[in-house]
């Protein structure tokens, strides 16, 4: 934000609740920006030609739309390197800059053209943040269990179905962003699906964001040591489940954004016992059939007025307009997609 009151971001938009979401950098300050980095060996971006003969001492390096590759490039060795970011990029240089590179703290790979990660990641000991988002990673190597200094996971959008059971060993994870698309048309009513919880979940107590995790009958005791969670996806819910997982939900108090998804269209949600003591959850998406008079569930009566973002979908209220009814119930609400 300090950035943007000097004006050396500009904000392009902002998301539902207001907060920023895409920034640019103008022309002339990038170029500056960009020439002050290489001279001080902070990093450089997206010239493969000037990279296949820049200082080895570079500490971050933004490779983008890499297509033509030289046969050296497998060779390329960043020792003092910090941060890799690759996206749109063929992968042939990957495997020989991760496994020199030490010191490397930051890993995104999105919309990278990666399909496996090495187990000697766990190697890269300084490792906290490891992006796949949009990538055709179908597992995790088991060694990721030794990154112990990990803050954040995205394997959003991947095909991974399991994390490694090790992961419940990184207790400084704070991140976690994991589910595919069983539908990438969005036609169907899962057409996203969350990863199963792995068991010792709960031993993940500094775990702020959670997106997405399958209900299970376990899930709500798992959840009851994660009082840190800001953030929590869960899909695959049936009718059994809503009292237990939404009763601990409830105990929540720093909880500001919460999707829940039902098992299928037919399967019907109970909100009787979600009453969140978080005054900070603005934001609540909800996929499936509502029980009767879900409407006048505490969720909606007296936690409305905290609501900023409601999103409902395939909750068959028949003739019942829910925003005729919520209207005096939500007076912060900006954004209602139904």
């Amino acid at each position: 934000m300090e950035l943007i009151h000097r004006n050396m971001l500009q904000v392009v938009d902002n998301d539902e609740l207001g907060r920023v979401n895409t920034c640019k950098m103008h022309d002339i300050l990038r170029e500056l920006a960009l020439s002050i980095s290489k001279v001080e060996k902070f990093g450089t971006v997206n010239d493969f030609g000037e990279i296949i003969q820049m200082d080895r001492d570079v500490r971050r390096l933004s490779a983008f739309r890499w297509r033509k590759m030289k046969n050296d490039a497998s060779k390329m060795k960043f020792l003092r390197l910090r941060t890799l970011m690759a996206s749109e990029t063929i992968v042939m240089c990957i495997p020989s800059i991760l496994s020199e590179s030490k010191y490397l703290t930051v890993l995104e790979l999105q919309d990278s053209g990666v399909t496996t990660l090495p187990s000697s990641i766990s190697d890269l000991f300084n490792l906290r943040y490891i992006g796949l988002r949009n990538t055709g990673v179908s597992l995790l190597p088991d060694s990721i269990e030794y990154l112990i200094n990990l803050q954040t996971l995205d394997v959003k959008s991947t095909n991974i179905r399991n994390l490694p059971p090790g992961i419940v060993k990184l207790t400084k994870l704070r991140h976690v962003f994991a589910d595919r698309y069983a539908d990438e048309d969005q036609s169907e009513f899962r057409y996203f699906v969350g990863v199963e919880a792995p068991k010792g979940l709960s031993n993940l107590e500094e775990l702020q964001t959670l997106e997405t995790v399958q209900a299970t009958k376990d899930l709500a005791k798992q959840l009851e040591n994660m009082m840190q969670l800001r953030s929590i996806w869960i899909d695959n819910i049936s009718t059994t489940h809503c009292a237990k997982i939404f009763s601990v939900l409830s105990m929540m108090p720093l909880l500001d954004s919460l999707l829940l998804a039902a098992r299928n269209e037919k399967e019907t949600l109970s909100f009787q016992d979600l009453k969140p003591t978080s005054t900070k959850l603005h934001r609540l998406i909800v996929r499936g059939c509502w029980a009767d008079k879900t409407l006048q569930c505490p969720i909606f009566q007296h936690h409305g007025r905290n609501l900023k973002y409601l999103a409902l979908s395939w909750c068959h209220l028949g003739g019942e307009d829910p925003i005729v009814f919520l209207a005096s119930h939500v007076p912060n609400l900006g954004t209602c997609p139904i």
